[in-house]
């Protein structure tokens, strides 16, 4: 365990669940790191006793999170990042992540087993710019799912249908290169049963 003033490392410590002294570590964070646990389950107030303005990063990469609550509704008001990638989360969309983290720009959600991104996933999210989705079989994508984050610019993604329903504004969508992007989505939308051998494959 590594911890300094701005910094808390409980990596790798094999947790099932947080200890309740670590709401003491918590306090006026600026990162705090909990990869490479067992967590199965993980509630944002848990971590503090109140609303926090200092958390700025969290890592809950590499555990074994199959949901994310906020049972007691706190605000990370100056959340910028949050790594979740290698868990077994299935749903992103059932947390209001606006209502609670409003100042996110970096979301990873890469190597879960998420298959539906809906409407109102990400909104609210305005400053959200970079979103992690890689690894995961995403069956169904409603075409709004991003039309609420108006400083998303960066996606990447295993699927390449993903990139074809993306806003304009989006910069780099990977694995779709941008310069070829128009013949390839065309190619994908012009055919109803291509379009669903590409979400079974």
């Amino acid at each position: 365990m590594l911890s300094t003033s701005n910094y808390s490392d409980f990596g790798e410590l094999n947790w099932t669940k947080l200890p309740k002294v670590l709401r003491i570590y918590t306090q006026h964070l600026l990162s705090l790191n909990l990869t490479g646990n067992n967590l199965r389950s993980f509630d944002f107030g848990s971590m503090f006793l109140r609303n926090d303005r200092g958390l700025q990063h969290l890592y809950l990469r590499s555990n074994s999170l199959n949901s994310l609550t906020n049972v007691r509704k706190i605000t990370l008001s100056s959340l910028k990042s949050i790594n979740v990638s290698k868990n077994n989360l299935t749903n992103i969309c059932n947390i209001p992540w606006a209502t609670f983290t409003d100042n996110l720009m970096t979301m990873d959600f890469s190597w879960n087993n998420i298959k539906i991104l809906k409407t109102t996933c990400f909104k609210g999210l305005k400053k959200l710019t970079y979103l992690f989705m890689e690894g995961n079989s995403l069956v169904e994508v409603q075409t709004e799912s991003f039309f609420y984050t108006p400083k998303i610019e960066h996606i990447r993604s295993t699927r390449l249908y993903l990139c074809c329903m993306v806003p304009a504004s989006i910069q780099t969508c990977y694995p779709l290169r941008k310069y070829d992007g128009l013949s390839t989505c065309d190619g994908l939308l012009s055919h109803v049963t291509l379009q669903m051998y590409i979400w079974l494959v």
